[in-house]
Order: structure tokens, then C-alpha cells, then sequence
């Protein structure tokens, strides 16, 4: 068994963005309807940030490929990242497109959620460095589905 050294244990590819959570509702919104909501909380979103951020904090040394958007929501993505000890170093600064969020109403043990896709949308593969992924043990492609950019272009190769 090979049991060479990688610098990383985990390379997480895939989307970034915030998520804005509204809870203690008393309904779900109508249309043309106002209602509000007691609670808010502004934080690290996306099932790929998550999982890199919770192996970070267990002691994993993840690295993670994505993209965000110039802009405070890209910052806090990789802020949040980065207290939880993930190297971002390889996350691309998109100026043209923003991050992407998702707002989450919690109504009882209920939600709805609406997704803004932003600069998840447009990451492709060539802007990667995937010369990333020999350094690692342990590959986590997450959500392929939001990178549209990424999915095209796996078609077109294929």
C-alpha cells in the first residue's frame, strides 16, 4: 500500500455562497404580502463550504476550488473558510459576477428556500488548478449540479 505524503487530505471542489436564514414566522409569505420575520442569521452556506469547514475544524487539512464573487458576500465565504483553518488560497475572486445566496424562511419545522447561483454558476473547470488534486488523498466534487459552467463543459469533453 502506497502510503506517500500528500499535502492535503481532502481538495473540495464546488459552490460557494452565503446563506441568510429568516426564522420565527408566524406564516409563510403570500404574494403581494408582507409578513416578518424575529430572527436573522448571516453565514457560511453551501453544502461543499460546510462539509470543508467541519473537516477543517476536525483536524483534516482541506484545501478548497471554487468561486466567488468580488464582493462582502465573497469576502465572508472566505473569511468564514479560512477561521475554520480550510486553505482558500486557490478559491478564484470572480469581478464580474457576484456571490451567490441562498434565503432560508423557517416557519415551525418547516423551510422554503430560494437560491441565487452567482458566481457558482459560471466556474469552470480550466480556470481550476487542478494540479491541486495530486496533492491530495481524497476528492470532494460537491453539487455539480450548481456549477453549470463545469457541467457544459464535462459534456463537451465527453
Amino acid at each position: 500500500m502506497n502510503k506517500e505524503k500528500r499535502k492535503y487530505d481532502v481538495v473540495v471542489v464546488g459552490e460557494l455562497n452565503v446563506d441568510l436564514i429568516l426564522n420565527s414566522m408566524d406564516q409563510f409569505p403570500k404574494t403581494g404580502r408582507e409578513i416578518f420575520a424575529r430572527q436573522m442569521h448571516l453565514t457560511l452556506g453551501s453544502s461543499a463550504a460546510i462539509l470543508a469547514s467541519n473537516l477543517s475544524s476536525l483536524g483534516a487539512s482541506v484545501v478548497f476550488l471554487g468561486q466567488v464573487g468580488n464582493d462582502v458576500f465573497g469576502k465572508l465565504v472566505i473569511e468564514s473558510l479560512e477561521n475554520a483553518g480550510v486553505d482558500t488560497q486557490y478559491i478564484i475572486v470572480n469581478d464580474h459576477t457576484p456571490t451567490g445566496a441562498s434565503i432560508g424562511l423557517q416557519h415551525d419545522d418547516d423551510r422554503a428556500m430560494v437560491t441565487f447561483a452567482g458566481a457558482m454558476e459560471s466556474l469552470k473547470f480550466e480556470s481550476l488548478p487542478l494540479h491541486v488534486l495530486d496533492e491530495a488523498r481524497h476528492l470532494h466534487f460537491s453539487s455539480y449540479f450548481f456549477s453549470t459552467g463545469a457541467a457544459t463543459q464535462h459534456r463537451a469533453v465527453v
